[in-house]
């Protein structure tokens, strides 16, 4: 008998309004805190309330005025990546100013706030590299933002998107799912614009809701990046959900697919002649949580046999051996789910995917 198993994930619809309602209320006390227990100032003023800063580290000064010497004021942060480093006076009070830093960016564009004396100071900070493991010299193919609708077809452009197709693409509702365009403020690389998977309870595995791709290239190394979120439970089944393909010779000649596995790691299957094996993660093996967004970036060379997978900027698999005749030729994203014993989906699920980016060379 085959086990069914949901992998936790990181917030649940319960969970996270909880904790919308714990951060609205966090924010709230760190408006009103001041410290050692005098009087709190009845108000102060900053010299500016908001700033925009490069990716790498910043360090600065936001100076307070205070309507007493000796009313008090607190300074806080609600980001990880926003620190307080010290107060003059410490302990704050009166005028003065607070020595603050916002660490060194790596991801997308990010915005955060301090709190001084109960008004908010926003810091907005620039994206750091957006796909830091591209081999450099490679020539981009591609760079999309899954900006246009796909359309209801067999196999069709997807109009104004920079050359690519869908194929197996069903009206909304169908049973065998589908894609479609949507809204996600929080898509961390180019929102809102997503697109969303949908895979219908009852949905029977061995299919993808729909299929996208891009084709009409020829290339010995492929570098593949994109934002990808899966929806918190998932169901993944007996056998996991496939994620993307590369494939040489449209998939005739061989090709290679990246799969959410049951065990909650991303794993690479080369489907070749005389190498038809899992490639695990053999460098780290960093479980993939649910309901979030993930970058992934994957990269192949047929003629070197690399093949290196990330997640997140973690290095997951790195192999040597990894070869074809022929070069490759066609990316896609065609999430298919389970294998092919006749499995149900147990609940709508969804995956969801923000930005892509594909070089060649």
């Amino acid at each position: 008998m085959t086990t069914r198993r949901r992998v936790p994930g990181a917030l649940t619809f319960a969970s996270a309004a909880i904790v919308a309602i714990v951060t609205a209320q966090a924010l709230e006390g760190m408006r009103d805190a001041a410290p050692g227990g005098g009087t709190a100032c009845a108000a102060i003023a900053l010299d500016r309330t908001a700033m925009y800063v490069g990716a790498v580290e910043a360090n600065w000064i936001i100076h307070v005025t205070a309507p007493d010497p000796t009313c008090t004021w607190a300074a806080t942060s609600d980001s990880a990546w926003l620190i307080v480093k010290s107060t003059n006076p410490d302990p704050p009070a009166g005028t003065g100013y607070v020595k603050v830093r916002a660490i060194t960016n790596t991801s997308p564009h990010r915005v955060g706030h301090f709190v001084i004396g109960g008004i908010v100071f926003t810091v907005t900070q620039q994206g750091g590299v957006k796909w830091p493991n591209e081999p450099p010299g490679m020539t981009v193919l591609s760079d999309w933002g899954f900006d246009q609708a796909p359309p209801t077809a067999d196999d069709l452009p997807i109009p104004g998107s920079p050359g690519w197709h869908v194929f197996n693409q069903l009206p909304p509702g169908s049973a065998r799912g589908w894609a479609q365009l949507a809204a996600d403020p929080t898509a961390p690389y180019s929102p809102s614009n997503v697109y969303d998977f949908v895979f219908p309870l009852g949905m029977v595995e061995g299919t993808a809701p729909s299929t996208i791709y891009h084709d009409n290239f020829s290339a010995d190394e492929v570098y593949l990046g994109f934002w990808w979120k899966p929806s918190s439970p998932f169901d993944l089944g007996p056998n996991g959900n496939k994620i993307a393909f590369l494939f040489n010779g449209g998939g005739a000649s061989g090709q290679q697919f990246m799969m959410l596995r049951p065990d909650g790691l991303l794993h690479v299957f080369p489907d070749y002649p005389n190498d038809f094996r899992w490639r695990v993660p053999n460098v780290n093996a960093t479980f993939v949580a649910l309901g979030v967004w993930h970058r992934i970036e994957w990269y192949c060379q047929l003629s070197t046999g690399t093949l290196e997978w990330w997640l997140d900027g973690v290095l997951q698999g790195s192999y040597r051996d990894v070869t074809h005749p022929h070069p490759f030729d066609l990316v896609e994203f065609s999430p298919t789910w389970g294998g092919n014993i006749g499995a149900l989906k147990l609940q709508t699920d969804h995956f969801w995917f923000d930005h892509v980016h594909v070089s060649v060379r």
